[in-house]
């Protein structure tokens, strides 16, 4: 049985981040790992980063379906899509903006797993009206908003998952996911939608395998993955003080050739340096 942790790179200004994520990814695991782009300039970067060999990253390239890509919420529709077209029997996927701090071989031990977001649940104000603008989609999809809001449940999180190749959950998560790509945050509420399906089997684990620099409320010492929510969230001061010591030491050991082009694509680096 094959095992491996997929990317995705869909926006250039990312590479940084990916960069540094792998050079921390590389610190506990040691098997493939594949990064899929989605425009010629994510390959481009990617591939500066596969072919510096002073620091190896051991990463292969694949191109995915750029007309999915160029769609309205292009990013948020394309992960579901992304997944399905992982080519290993158990599969971990990373957003970019992620860094690994202890091993996570734990996360292969379920057909399905996601992870949830800090503390918020479902009937919360927020979880709430994300998941009932989903209403009306189709009576299928208003079963699993009533289920989603009748009890309390966890709020997900997609920057980490983890899944069998055969899981019937990922085509029924690509397709929920199209079927709301007009919606915010379309794959993420999808699966929230999905995690309410008990008989789906997919098992959520705590925040510490998705912990929030700014919204988790457990102690950063019990975290295993750190995932910063996208790049405006480096302005903040006490998010970027817990992510540059990684930027460092992957600028330090010259990961990918990161000591070379650190601050060419992400002006939030660049003014960090």
């Amino acid at each position: 049985m094959t095992r491996g942790i997929i990317y995705m790179l869909s926006g250039v200004r990312y590479a940084e981040l990916l960069c540094v994520s792998l050079a921390s990814l590389r610190r506990h695991w040691h098997g493939p790992v594949v990064v899929f782009v989605t425009d010629a300039d994510c390959e481009a970067a990617v591939r500066r980063i596969y072919l510096h060999k002073d620091c190896e990253l051991g990463v292969d390239i694949l191109q995915f379906d750029k007309a999915a890509a160029a769609r309205k919420k292009g990013n948020y529709c394309t992960k579901p899509s992304v997944c399905r077209a992982s080519k290993f029997d158990q599969t971990i996927f990373l957003d970019a903006d992620t860094v690994v701090v202890a091993p996570i071989d734990e996360l292969f031990t379920a057909p399905f797993t996601v992870t949830r977001f800090d503390a918020w649940q479902t009937q919360g104000r927020i979880m709430r009206s994300r998941i009932s603008e989903w209403q009306g989609t189709s009576p299928a999809v208003d079963k699993l908003v009533a289920a989603s809001l009748e009890r309390s449940l966890p709020a997900i999180n997609t920057g980490v998952l983890a899944f069998e190749r055969i899981s019937p959950v990922l085509p029924l998560w690509e397709r929920l996911t199209l079927a709301g790509s007009h919606l915010p945050l379309t794959d993420e509420l999808a699966m929230q939608l999905l995690t309410a399906n008990g008989d789906l089997g997919i098992r959520v684990l705590q925040d510490e395998w998705n912990w929030s620099p700014k919204y988790s409320q457990s102690p950063l010492e019990r975290a295993k993955i750190v995932h910063w929510h996208g790049r405006s969230m480096f302005r903040k001061p006490q998010a970027e003080a817990i992510w540059r010591p990684y930027l460092d030491a992957a600028i330090a050991d010259n990961a990918g050739g990161l000591a070379d082009w650190a601050g060419q694509y992400d002006d939030a680096v660049k003014r960090m340096l």
